[in-house]
């Protein structure tokens, strides 16, 4: 344990010098490293995300924060690919034990490494045609992160994150795509669906909702509508989870989707899909600017009492330019207050 804490500090201290052609140095020789030891194991990998928290835990400057991030997201494509998901579960372990000795301000750039590596595990899965088998081993690994995240208090703030996050890295790798399964999708927000229903954390379960599900683009409404009414009307469901469900609903049924209650097939793709995907982030964008805008004008009251009483303050206030233009000298002797004298 001492050797491999050792070594990870090495790699954590070479990844953040100072000088850029030792980090670049760092980063070649750990690619060359991964390549000839494709027999790693989760373990392993725990260790090796360790030291790369360590080094990013050691930059202070942005753009080098950015660049180790980019250079630490790039290391899956130097490991087999049937071990995507044990190195996307490695990373979640390691980003969970640094995350709990952080504090508000310094975990900003793990959330930094979160955005870039989850943007370039989406592109894996792009590149090799969004299989399945490995489409529903992300998605479990995400789901293990939700179920985790009753019992361990900093967690939440990185699946919070990822949460806000996830359209907005999916989208752009499903542009490209001339027709999408639908399945592929079904699959990816099988475990945000799960949680909607089974979670007691308030937090979780409104941002899964306003962030995903209520955000999902309008080609794929037609498939997720019949799952969403199934689970929202069983009876284990609870109240609280099942009012948000509905309400999830006829959000969705607001945006034109289809609300019958058969499914599509789950093998057929979707046609034209980059065009429809084009609207929808539209569409996603102008539902996030309503939310936007339902919050301040909560808040509208408040802020126009303030206002008013503001503008009360300045009418009262004294005109201090024309007090500074007038002229003592050239005001008539009959406006000219007198001092009392006192004898």
């Amino acid at each position: 344990q001492t050797h491999s804490v050792a070594s990870a500090a090495a790699v954590g201290k070479r990844l953040a010098h100072a000088d850029k052609k030792v980090r670049v140095r760092g980063i070649d020789l750990l690619k060359s490293w991964l390549q000839k030891h494709p027999e790693l194991d989760r373990v392993d990998y725990v260790k090796l995300w360790s030291g790369l928290h360590l080094g990013l835990w050691m930059c202070l400057k942005r753009q080098v924060q950015q660049e180790l991030a980019l250079s630490m997201a790039l290391l899956m494509h130097d490991i087999p690919r049937w071990k995507l998901g044990v190195w996307m579960d490695a990373f979640w372990e390691s980003m969970k034990e640094y995350c709990d000795k952080e504090d508000a301000k310094r975990v900003s750039k793990y959330c930094l490494l979160l955005r870039i590596v989850c943007a370039e595990a989406f592109r894996m899965l792009s590149l090799g045609g969004w299989s399945l088998s490995e489409v529903r081993s992300f998605a479990e690994t995400i789901g293990h992160r939700y179920v985790q995240c009753n019992s361990i208090c900093s967690l939440p703030r990185l699946v919070l994150e990822f949460n806000r996050i996830f359209w907005a890295e999916l989208l752009p790798q499903l542009e490209p795509m001339p027709a999408l399964p639908v399945e592929v999708i079904l699959e990816l927000l099988e475990p945000m669906c799960a949680t909607a229903v089974s979670s007691s954390l308030d937090s979780l379960v409104g941002s899964i909702h306003k962030q995903i599900l209520r955000r999902t683009p309008a080609v794929f409404c037609n498939a997720l509508l019949p799952q969403l009414l199934r689970t929202a009307s069983q009876k284990e469901t609870p109240v609280k989870n099942q009012a948000s469900l509905n309400e999830t609903i006829k959000v969705l049924r607001s945006r034109g989707a289809v609300s019958n209650d058969a499914a599509p097939e789950t093998g057929s793709p979707v046609p034209s899909c980059s065009p429809a995907l084009h609207n929808s982030c539209e569409a996603a964008t102008a539902a996030a600017a309503a939310a936007a805008a339902d919050e301040r004008s909560q808040s509208s009251v408040v802020r126009g009492k303030r206002t008013k009483k503001k503008r009360r303050v300045a009418v009262k206030s004294p005109d201090i330019a024309a007090t500074l233009e007038r002229d003592p000298v050239q005001i008539p002797v009959a406006n000219r207050k007198r001092k009392a004298v006192v004898s």
